[in-house]
Order: structure tokens, then C-alpha cells, then sequence
């Protein structure tokens, strides 16, 4: 049958199937941020759907065990990506429930008849089967007379490198990428902090806030009976703070040319200049302030409940003369869009004359900013 469909046989089959079980492993793990213990936990029906605060947005979630400082049922907000790796691990692992449902009425007859000598270790396998009947990532123990349960954490991790020897997915040095199940929650937090507008949607639509901050500071209390994984939240915290501190040090160990944020970010500056120790002082700095992103600058004032509170992520002109803005370099490919997108604009013949002054207006701020960030002062 393996053969009919295209496989060499029931062996390439098989070694088609355990890519497809670690391809739903990775984007599991990568769009959540769970750890091994927890994404071991998984079962069917491990998905649901719900509203943000305001119910204008579509929310899913994911939930599992956590077994960290005590066992207790977590939940996770999730891309709709994994809501299909989970269906496909529904599909994959149902063969192997068959087989557990089977054993576990084997067991309980066997049982009946056992002596005292026996009777413990089926009372262990049947323990086994009910805690791992339902789960998603199961797999068989060759040396166990193939017996069936959740896969360990060292047969991940193997897998896991298989996984990237097989796709020929490489590390800097040309070897197969020694891809660990460790890996993934920090790579989480890693991309959630440094994405463009400082945190993932779902998470500020879901508390309601513009910023990580916020969203950590609340997350308690804004749960059910299911608690957030708040061990997550600080760890994105955690590198969001050095990411805000790096880009920071950019700012104000050099003169690099500004588009807002020079009225202060200048006194900064001369400050770091004749600084014993400038990554300390810079390190300092950059806890008194909140930076988040709006993708055309960034924004110390909305975590605060100043400035405008983060409405300038849908109105970029509004960052141009705001005392709590900062445009840098890095936002020049930005505004040199915005600027070509107004120009277009104003060629509309259909454009009334209300547009076209707002229109000519936005123009003129994207000018500016461009010509000070290209140096032309």
C-alpha cells in the first residue's frame, strides 16, 4: 500500500510519518513557546476559540498541563497555524489511542486473575494508558515489546536533529542544525519581543494594552480557572528589556541622525559621552523609560497613558512633532513609502479638496523626516 502511494515502502512511510509528527512538534512549540513537559501534555480537544475583550477579535487557544512549581492547567494564545498542527497530531496519533484502548481492556481483564506478584506491574501500565490514552505525541518503545506512551524527552530531542538532518537544515558551520526541544520558548520570546510593534497582536487585543509591559503587569488578573503561563511572560519581558536596551545604546553612543527624540535623546547623549562606564549609565537609562514599536518610530509615552497613547501606530504623522517619539535610521525605508504613497495620492483626479490637504500634509511631514535622517538639516 506505502508503495502505491509513492513510497519506497513501509519503512519510508513510517520515516514520512515522524517528519510530519516533528514538523507539527516545531510549529506547536514555535508559536507558543511551551515547554517539552507541556507540549507532552497535550491531548485531543486541546483547542478552543473565544473573543477579546471588546469581542472584536477571533481568539485561539491551546490548552495544556504545566508541571513547573506544581502541576496545574494552563492556556496559551496561539496562532490558527496551530490549531492545524493539533488536528494533524489528532489524525496521527489516533492509530496509536486505538491501541492504548485496546491494551487498557486487556489490562483490566488481566487483572482479574493476576497474582500479588504480577498485579503491580499491570497496575503501573494501566496508571500509564489512562494518564497518555488521550494525548497527541505518543510513540512505541522498541525495547518495551513496543509497548505505547508519550515520547520522552530525549526521543524528541533525537527526533528533532533527525528532523533537521533529513531536510538538510544547516547551522552556520554546514552541520545539520542541532535542533533541542529547549530551543523554542526562548526563540518565543525572542521574536514576540522584537517584533515590529513590541508584542503579538493577540496578546495586547486579548489584555486590551499597547504594551508587554502592561500585559505582564495585568496578566494575573485578567484569567479563568485556567491561569496564563505568566513563566512565558517574563521571559519575553526579559528580552524586551535587553532588546530595548541595545537599541537604545544605538541612539545615544553616537550621532547618528534623528528625525524626533533629539531634544532629549541629546541630553542623553552628552551624558554617556563622559561616562565612566557608558553600557552601565546606558543600561540605567533604558530602565526609566518603556520603548514600543509603531513601525515607522518608536514610542517611550503610550506605556505610561502619555502622549497619544498609541493611536500613531495608524496615524504615522502624529510621531513627527510628538515630544514622546523616536525616529531613527531604521525607519527611513518607512517613511520614504509613506511619502510615495501620498505623492501617488495627490495624482488622484477623483480626490476631494478635505484629502487632499491631509494628504499634502502627510506628505510634508514624511519630506521632513526623510531629509533629517538622510542628514540634509
Amino acid at each position: 500500500m506505502a508503495r502505491e502511494y509513492g513510497f519506497n515502502g513501509a519503512r519510508a512511510l513510517n520515516d514520512e510519518l515522524r517528519h510530519l509528527r516533528n514538523a507539527c512538534y516545531i510549529v506547536i512549540n514555535l508559536f507558543s513557546g511551551i515547554r517539552n513537559s507541556e507540549m507532552m501534555s497535550l491531548a485531543t480537544h486541546c483547542i478552543s476559540h473565544g473573543k477579546n475583550y471588546d469581542g472584536s477579535t477571533d481568539l485561539t487557544w491551546l490548552y495544556g498541563t504545566i508541571y513547573k512549581t506544581g502541576q496545574r492547567t494552563h492556556k496559551w494564545l496561539v496562532p490558527a497555524v496551530v490549531e492545524m498542527a493539533v488536528h494533524t497530531m489528532e489524525h496521527y496519533s489516533e492509530p496509536f489511542r486505538a491501541k492504548l484502548l485496546v491494551e487498557e481492556s486487556t489490562l483490566v481483564k488481566d487483572l482479574e486473575g493476576a497474582d500479588e506478584r504480577n498485579k503491580k506491574a499491570l497496575v503501573r501500565r494501566l496508571e500509564t494508558i489512562r494518564r497518555h490514552k488521550n494525548r497527541l505525541f505518543l510513540g512505541e518503545r522498541p525495547r518495551d515489546h513496543r509497548q505505547i506512551q508519550v515520547l520522552s524527552n530525549a526521543a524528541i530531542n533525537y527526533q528533532l536533529k533527525q528532523f533537521c538532518r533529513a531536510l538538510n537544515i544547516l547551522g552556520d558551520d554546514g552541520e545539520p542544525w542541532p535542533l533541542a526541544s529547549h530551543q523554542f520558548r526562548r526563540t518565543y520570546a525572542y521574536f514576540v519581543a522584537s517584533s515590529e510593534l513590541g508584542d503579538l497582536h493577540y496578546l495586547r487585543e486579548h489584555f486590551g494594552h499597547w504594551s508587554i509591559d502592561m500585559t505582564l503587569l495585568y496578566a494575573q488578573g485578567a484569567t479563568d480557572e485556567f491561569e496564563i503561563d505568566n513563566g512565558l511572560l517574563d521571559e519575553i519581558m526579559y528580552v524586551k528589556r535587553e532588546k530595548q536596551e541595545t537599541i537604545l545604546h544605538a541612539f545615544v553612543d553616537n550621532d547618528i541622525p534623528l528625525a524626533n527624540g533629539e531634544h532629549w535623546l541629546g541630553d542623553w547623549r552628552r551624558t554617556v559621552r563622559t561616562a565612566t562606564n557608558k553600557n552601565e549609565l546606558i543600561r540605567e537609562l533604558s530602565g526609566t523609560i518603556t520603548l514600543n514599536g509603531t513601525g515607522h518610530s518608536w514610542c517611550v509615552g503610550s506605556a505610561k497613558r502619555t502622549g497619544c497613547g498609541g493611536l500613531c501606530v495608524f496615524e504615522a504623522d502624529m510621531c513627527v512633532d510628538c515630544n514622546y517619539g523616536i525616529i531613527g535610521p531604521e525607519h527611513l525605508p518607512v517613511w520614504e513609502e509613506i511619502a510615495r504613497q501620498q505623492t501617488e495620492a495627490l495624482e488622484m483626479p477623483d480626490m476631494g479638496n478635505p484629502a487632499k490637504v491631509r494628504t499634502q500634509r502627510i506628505l510634508e511631514k514624511a519630506q521632513k523626516v526623510i531629509a533629517k535622517l538622510e542628514g540634509n538639516r
